[in-house]
């Protein structure tokens, strides 16, 4: 599970696509190419604002667990 320095829980916290690039080691290209990929088990993005997505930590934590076994 996600933490910030005081140990307090962020799972619910959105993340921005570069966040998520950062956390994921993937592209900005490659995530909007899984999300356009019906096959793909990337996380859906949720809107946040006009012309704004992001995607809920938690999220993108079970996605990399499932992938590979980590615990960001």
């Amino acid at each position: 599970m996600i933490k910030n320095h005081d140990e307090v829980e962020l799972s619910d916290i959105i993340l921005k696509v570069k966040q998520v690039v950062k956390i994921t080691s993937l592209s900005q290209a490659t995530i909007y190419r899984y999300l356009n990929d019906p096959d793909s088990d990337f996380p859906p993005r949720i809107k946040i604002g006009a012309g704004r997505v992001g995607w809920r930590a938690s999220s993108i934590e079970r996605y990399l667990n499932t992938r590979n076994g980590v615990s960001l």
